[in-house]
């Protein structure tokens, strides 16, 4: 059986006890290199505080790729909802930038991608802090195979995944804003994780290669954490 993609459920048993808000706003960006500690000065001190301060929004983190040669940021916000993006207060910070704000979008200029997601599937808890390490897969599939593919990941690649040691817990997503439509997000405790054998067998498991042929638009990126605000 097949499961629709805007509805959230659990895998493996049991609920998992907090699942922390249904939205999930992801922002990535990346500068040249020269300008990497501007950018980070300027989210860690103005804008992750200003974004984040709008009622619905949950948490606050920021990741940067762990290969050097891409340096690219990843900007984590949970929210109680996917709506909370769309919501007045939000809109105003974003269309009333301040001076810094205005200067790092001309260092950035189309090195920026902002994904609004609703949360459809989360198995393990949520750990107590953010995860050192995440892993990041986007990806579109065929239409056609939607409900084969949510199948196949919701009912045998993730969860062989979350089996991996290491791997604290894993969530799916559907976008409701941007593009590419389908997210799954890792936490991992090392970066080694992703090289063990438990994890590249469970990655290559059963439907893996037939999925594989139906998607497009795919990245991964791993990111190591490099600021919490809350």
């Amino acid at each position: 059986m097949g499961r629709n993609p805007d509805s959230l459920a659990d895998v493996g048993g049991a609920p998992a006890p907090t699942l922390r808000g249904e939205g999930l706003l992801a922002a990535w960006l990346q500068v040249p290199a020269v300008h990497e500690d501007e950018l980070n000065d300027w989210y860690d001190t103005e804008h992750l505080a200003q974004v984040s301060s709008a009622q619905g929004f949950l948490s606050a983190r920021r990741y940067r790729t762990v290969s050097d040669g891409e340096n690219w940021y990843l900007a984590l916000y949970d929210l109680t909802s996917p709506g909370v993006y769309a919501d007045e207060p939000v809109q105003r910070i974003l269309a009333n930038p301040t001076p810094w704000s205005r200067r790092l979008a001309k260092l950035y200029g189309p090195n920026r991608a902002v994904t609004v997601y609703r949360k459809i599937l989360q198995i393990g808890r949520d750990p107590p802090e953010p995860a050192p390490f995440i892993f990041v897969a986007r990806m579109d599939v065929d239409p056609h195979v939607e409900e084969p593919f949510n199948d196949w990941y919701d009912h045998e690649h993730a969860p062989r995944l979350a089996e991996a040691p290491g791997c604290l817990r894993v969530r799916r997503f559907v976008a409701v804003h941007g593009t590419p439509r389908f997210a799954a997000i890792y936490d991992l405790t090392a970066i080694e994780v992703l090289k063990s054998d438990a994890w590249i067998d469970a990655r290559e498991y059963g439907r893996t290669q037939r999925m594989r042929e139906r998607m497009s638009n795919v990245t991964t990126r791993a990111c190591r954490r490099v600021f919490v605000l809350r």
